[in-house]
Parts: structure tokens; sequence; C-alpha cells
């Protein structure tokens, strides 16, 4: 599949991902790849007499992870993005529990060309929901898209 070019980019345009199950294997392994070792996450005894939580929750950056591969999904900028500039306003809203599925929509709130011949700027607005329609996680992103040759 080929990307969107810069220019085929309209302010509105959405695109809302399918849904990802999140599992404890999910937590484990993104537990072990990063490095993150926090109570919160690893011990039962923790979770239940420090939070109201039944279940594990998942850090905040797992969600976010997950997030931008549901995005990958769209192929809005595959083979056409360039560089991902920034991301703006990111608040972990609620949180996401061992158990949840989540998705994402993503909206073109911005596109600003640039001098360079190479590429614009295309600024994203993300909402990451779950099953129940909960908005946990919202940013803005940045990025560096293609234009036609």
């Amino acid at each position: 599949m080929d990307g969107k070019h810069f220019e085929e980019f309209t302010v509105g345009d959405s695109y809302a991902s399918p849904w990802r199950y999140i599992s404890e294997s999910d937590l484990r392994q993104f537990l072990a790849l990063t490095g993150l070792q926090e109570p919160l996450f690893e011990s039962r005894q923790f979770l239940d007499s420090e939070t109201d939580h039944e279940t594990w929750i998942v850090p905040g950056y797992l969600t976010l992870s997950y997030s931008l591969g549901l995005f990958s999904r769209s192929g809005w900028i595959e083979g056409t993005g360039l560089a991902m500039l920034g991301v703006a306003d990111l608040e972990f809203v609620n949180p996401v529990s061992v158990g949840d599925e989540i998705r994402t929509r993503v909206e073109v709130s911005d596109t600003t060309p640039t001098s360079s011949d190479r590429g614009g700027v295309v600024d994203l607005e993300w909402v990451v929901l779950t099953q129940d329609d909960t908005v946990v996680l919202e940013m803005t992103s940045s990025h560096f898209i293609q234009k036609r040759e």
C-alpha cells in the first residue's frame, strides 16, 4: 500500500483503527522490553493495597505504543512518512487495564507547506478509546510527509 502524499491530506480527514486486546502477556513483555520496574505494574500486593484497581493496569507508554501501531494500519504514511517531528499535549486521561480493548481515532488538524521540496507538515489529533468509549489518551503529533515528485 502506498501512503498519502502531503498534497492529499485535508483537514478533517479521519481514521478509526480496528480494536486491539490488551493481555497480561502484553504487559509482561512490555515491562521486560523496556526494563520498567514499578510495583504498580508488578506487585499484586501493591495493586490491592494501594489502588482501587481489580486488574493489572498497563503503563501509559504501552497504550501510546499500541496506538501508534494501530494507526500504522491506516497506511496513511506508509512510504511517505519521512519523520515524526514531535508530540504535543500528550495526556493519559484514564488507565487501561489488562483485558481492555483499545482503538485509535486520528484526525488531520492542520497541514503546513514548507520551503522544502521534499515534504510538508501534517498535524494529527489523536484519541484512544476503550471498548466502552472511555477516552484513555489524547495527543497531537506532527509529521513530515513526502510531497509528490
